[in-house]
This record gives structure tokens, C-alpha cells and sequence, in this order.
């Protein structure tokens, strides 16, 4: 008895590890996350040549600014799931009425985060020059832009010319 006892302990030990970790795939997802993140940050900095004078000050005012830009962009989401949950029953039969009344929401919603955003670059005008606002919107845009591209070319198949970099 006492040698099965030992048997089933050793056989056991090699999962203990398996078993006490969470979720391993959240913790790649956040760390994955925090990269692209400093990524970001860092090129920011580089692109807009940033002191760091205005690095101490700009970068908590974006942070504040992101996190109620986030906040509308998970609203709007919220209604767009609430929205498509509505139409996949089929007893859903909207009128013209409430199909203007969601899309006005929506706009509203967009329209809000577009004003955040402008609000944003202006109320920078204090720590950025001109010269590096208008670099900060270019920034963005592109930064997100590249980011789709290279996301979207790991999911396209390989063809010749079209060759992955390591």
C-alpha cells in the first residue's frame, strides 16, 4: 500500500504545476498588451521628440483622456451587442422609428468621442507645441494603421512575394 502511495505522488507532482495556474493565456494577453503598450509610449515619445518635462506632463493627461475615450468605446460597443442580440430574435421586428432612434445613439456616441479627441489636442496646447499636435494626431493615426497591417499580415497565407520577415 505504501508503495502505490508513493507511486501516485510522484506521478502527481509534475501536474501540481499545471493545475495552480489561472489562466495562462490572460497573463500572455496582458503582458502581450503592456508591450505594445511601452511600444507605443516609446515611439510617441521618439516621434513627437518629447522633453522630459512635457513627457511627465502629457503622458498622465493621455492616460486620463484614453480612459474616458475607453469608457464611451465600451458603451457604444454594449449597445451595438444589444443591438445585434435584439435582431438575431426572430420575433425582432424593428420599426423605422427605432432603427433611427439606435442609429442616432450610435452617432451620438461617436460624436462624443470625436469631441473628446479634439478637446484632448487642444487642451494639450499648454505642454505640446503646435508643430508637435499636429505630429501627435499623424502619430495615431498611423501607429494604428501599421499596427493593422502587421496584425493582419500574420493572418494572411504566405504567397511568393509576400514573404514574412522573422
Amino acid at each position: 500500500m505504501k508503495k502505490f502511495y508513493w507511486y501516485f505522488l510522484i506521478l502527481m507532482i509534475p501536474f501540481c504545476g499545471v493545475f495552480s495556474q489561472d489562466d495562462p493565456m490572460h497573463g500572455k494577453d496582458q503582458n502581450r498588451r503592456e508591450k505594445l503598450e511601452n511600444l507605443r509610449i516609446w515611439k510617441m515619445t521618439e516621434f513627437l521628440d518629447l522633453t522630459s518635462d512635457q513627457s511627465a506632463k502629457f503622458f498622465p493627461r493621455l492616460h486620463d483622456f484614453e480612459k474616458t475615450v475607453r469608457k464611451k468605446q465600451r458603451e457604444r460597443d454594449r449597445l451595438m451587442r444589444e443591438m445585434f442580440e435584439k435582431s438575431e430574435k426572430p420575433e425582432f421586428s424593428p420599426t423605422d422609428e427605432e432603427v433611427r432612434k439606435m442609429a442616432g445613439k450610435l452617432t451620438e456616441i461617436e460624436t462624443d468621442i470625436a469631441k473628446l479627441k479634439e478637446q484632448f489636442i487642444l487642451s494639450v496646447s499648454d505642454i505640446l507645441t503646435p508643430a508637435q499636435q499636429i505630429r501627435y494626431m499623424y502619430f495615431e493615426t498611423q501607429f494604428r494603421e501599421c499596427l493593422m497591417q502587421t496584425l493582419n499580415a500574420k493572418d494572411r497565407p504566405m504567397k511568393p512575394g509576400n514573404e514574412r520577415r522573422p
